[in-house]
């Protein structure tokens, strides 16, 4: 499975950064003069609304070049054996080094054309590129936007040893296959976006030696774009003490249960940390809690059919795209997991604790977990998770009212999982909102598979899954469908191993995300 991160890097050493910095301490030391009588706002708390260089003539500009090893200050590339600050590597499974690091300017192997204008081959260590490792290497390069719905246009030719996945704000835009150095491919899209950071990232393959290395040309343009030298980790655009781009989530007190039986009524209610979990029970996931309705954990009077729990838990997509969630999850006794209304797995029994992964397309404002947890043992009952999301513009949970999803719960009307080979979405939903989700279980797959996809309206949608190449294999669904969950079956057993690009299409949104065939 491929898994796509986002990282937002300080570009050090600029000049514009210590101007930045003397405006704040300047405006700091003014605030401290006139006294903090009033409740400080969440830009001041930050001290990062003192400055804005939005409003900086000097930050404007309509073009960005993006070319790989390229030196914005002195407009010229980098030497091989330099360091690029603009392009960082923020994946790196196979050297053992930290990350995130600045990529190196390497010089070209004998086998690679020459760099392409306005760039040099960049790679994970200084060198020709005979890394001698096989695995992946992402590579990340950002800017900022002024403007809640600017236009922007970006204009990429790629060359990379040996195969590479191109994605933008966490979604994927191109493919390219092995050898991507013989010839480069051209990417090239525009896009409204909102204002802030936006992140460019390509997963460079190695998938044979000797050498392994990437090469960009290219621009992003548009209006409202800031200047490098202004768009640093210490100067934000918008909501600096809000938008993030990662969501850590562990069971606690701030979740909320919004079924359960009558003896503890009323419902919803906030969650309660087990104070002392049941001995049979594993160790919390760390940074983690055993919660349930009371801080014992006992359950409430049964009868002939178990006793049935929801634990709520709702977070906020600041801009659509593909997010990566991982979640590691027990529950005593049995427990499903449900994303926006949609079952997405099972949790892992009270001893032994389950990390999944899931790829899926969110889209922007309030989205929703339920874990429903069955108790059959009617002794303890309880529920430990750790939820971690990346992958696109998130909010951090004190900017993130998400009160709907807690006092909408999704309905109760699905089956439940038979083990872990099953899965059962919801129907008929009757939520007040539906987010747009494409989402393919099992991921990877080796035969049988079912794509669910949800509309936020009545529309003409398309599904469809192209292969490296970007050619079409396989139309999943088509025609017009409903508001709400939609769920296919799909074969990929006449399909080659590797991986492949799904995508769903209607009125003007994409999701896409990547599906490996085993």
């Amino acid at each position: 499975m491929t898994v796509f991160t986002r990282f937002t890097p300080a570009i050090a050493g600029r000049a514009a950064s210590l101007r930045y910095r003397l405006a704040a301490a300047a405006s700091a030391l003014l605030l401290l003069i006139v006294g903090l009588a009033a409740a400080p706002q969440m830009q001041a708390q930050c001290n990062k609304g003192i400055t804005d260089p939005c409003k900086d003539p000097k930050c404007s500009t309509q073009v960005i070049q993006l070319g790989t090893g390229y030196d914005q200050i002195n407009n010229t590339t980098y030497n091989a054996g330099d360091k690029d600050n603009y392009w960082t590597i923020v994946q790196d499974g196979a050297h053992g080094l930290t990350v995130p690091r600045a990529a190196d300017v390497i010089k070209p192997a004998p086998i690679w054309p020459g760099p392409l204008p306005n760039s040099q081959w960049i790679g994970a260590f200084p060198g020709s590129g005979d890394d001698g490792y096989l695995g992946t290497v992402t590579y990340e390069r950002c800017f900022c936007v002024c403007g809640d719905k600017s236009e922007i246009k970006i204009d990429l030719d790629i060359l990379v040893d040996d195969a590479a996945i191109v994605t933008f704000d966490g979604s994927v835009v191109a493919i390219i296959k092995d050898p991507g150095y013989v010839n480069p491919t051209h990417v090239s899209f525009g896009q409204v976006v909102t204002g802030g950071r936006h992140c460019i990232q390509i997963q460079v393959q190695n998938v044979k030696l000797p050498y392994a290395g990437l090469d960009v040309s290219g621009t992003v343009s548009g209006a409202g774009l800031l200047r490098d030298e202004c768009c640093s980790a210490e100067v934000p655009i918008k909501d600096p003490c809000c938008q993030t781009d990662r969501l850590v989530i562990p069971t606690d007190d701030t979740w909320t249960i919004t079924t359960g039986p009558a003896a503890f009524a009323p419902y919803p209610q906030c969650a309660t940390i087990i104070s002392n979990p049941h001995p049979a029970w594993h160790a919390p996931v760390g940074g983690t809690n055993w919660i349930g309705t009371n801080a014992s954990g006992t359950s409430g009077p049964w009868g002939p059919n178990p006793d049935i729990y929801v634990y709520h838990k709702g977070f906020c997509v600041e801009q659509d795209g593909t997010y990566i969630i991982t979640i590691t999850s027990m529950a005593d006794d049995v427990g499903t997991i449900i994303l926006n209304g949609v079952v997405i797995g099972n949790t892992g029994g009270f001893t032994s604790p389950v990390t999944q992964t899931f790829i899926v397309g969110l889209t922007k404002g309030c989205n929703c977990f339920d874990f429903e947890v069955q108790d059959i043992g009617f002794v303890v009952t309880g529920l430990d998770a750790m939820i971690d999301i990346q992958g696109g513009l998130l909010l951090k949970p004190e900017c993130c009212d998400c009160s709907r999803c807690a006092a909408d719960p999704q309905p109760r009307n699905h089956r439940l999982l038979d083990g872990a080979s099953g899965v059962a979405p919801i129907h008929g939903s009757s939520t007040s909102e539906a987010h747009p989700m494409l989402v393919s279980i099992p991921n990877p797959t080796t035969g049988d598979a079912e794509v669910h996809y949800v509309l936020d309206h009545n529309a003409n949608a398309q599904v469809e899954l192209f292969n490296n190449a970007g050619q079409r294999v396989l139309i999943v669904d088509q025609g017009e469908r409903a508001s709400g969950q939609h769920q296919v079956p799909v074969s990929t057993k006449g399909l080659p191993a590797g991986t492949y690009h799904l995508q769903l299409k209607y009125d003007g949104h994409t999701l896409s995300i990547p599906v490996s065939v085993q």
